[in-house]
């Protein structure tokens, strides 16, 4: 049994699935996977041709179908069959946005619960798991997701886990100047902070910056000790 099959059970390597998903070992091999594996044989091609493309051999691509499947994304993809087929950055962009969304909310429900941890820790480690899965596969397929950068900082740095926690912070700072030197846009999604970009990107550059100085205080204490 693979890792993530451990984590999630035997139901994801089994029921309409010839293979587990990471026994793929080409583009082809995952193209054929998904046109054969319900729910993902009902998301159009030219999307499953995409999220391909964006992933290649990244590792966090077996991580991306798991995440999706538990949390029920698929059939959301699915709507976005629709779309035209040269627009498959913006089905990135929009898939990267669900993903957040999930997120966002495993975030705010680990946080809560921090508080009383030894009552929480299993519901803790669930959530924490949901949020880093999520945020880092949709940098992975839309990286100027910049909240995501920044969500993902806060829960690595509530879990003392300052090191990668500074990682995100950085990259995610690094992504919003170039956004600026290519006057790229926000992303390519529909969600209402597209329509105030800059001063979003201003808000989030600075609590990246106010988290990176945060965190490099731990570390510099953390050598000290």
């Amino acid at each position: 049994m693979g890792f993530f099959s451990s984590l999630f059970g035997k139901k994801f390597e089994t029921k309409n699935w010839s293979t587990p998903f990471y026994k793929n070992s080409s583009p082809l091999e995952r193209r054929e996977w998904f046109l054969r594996t319900t729910p993902w044989n009902r998301v159009d091609s030219k999307i499953i041709d995409a999220l391909i493309k964006k992933f290649g051999e990244n590792s966090k691509f077996e991580v991306f179908v798991i995440t999706s499947m538990k949390h029920n994304l698929v059939p959301r993809y699915e709507k976005l069959n629709e779309m035209d087929e040269s627009k498959s950055d913006r089905c990135c962009s929009l898939i990267a946005t669900m993903l957040c969304e999930v997120g966002m909310d495993s975030a705010k429900r680990m946080i809560a619960l921090q508080g009383n941890f030894q009552n929480n820790k299993d519901e803790v480690r669930k959530y924490y798991s949901t949020a880093r899965n999520t945020f880092e596969t949709a940098t992975v397929l839309d990286e100027n997701q910049i909240a995501a950068y920044g969500c993902l900082s806060i829960v690595l740095g509530s879990i003392n886990k300052y090191e990668d926690g500074l990682k995100y912070a950085r990259q995610g700072i690094a992504v919003i100047q170039e956004m600026r030197r290519g006057n790229t846009p926000f992303h390519l999604s529909d969600i209402d902070m597209s329509n105030n970009c800059g001063e979003t990107m201003d808000e989030i550059e600075k609590t990246l910056r106010r988290l990176v100085e945060d965190f490099e205080k731990h570390l510099r204490q953390d050598t000290d000790t």
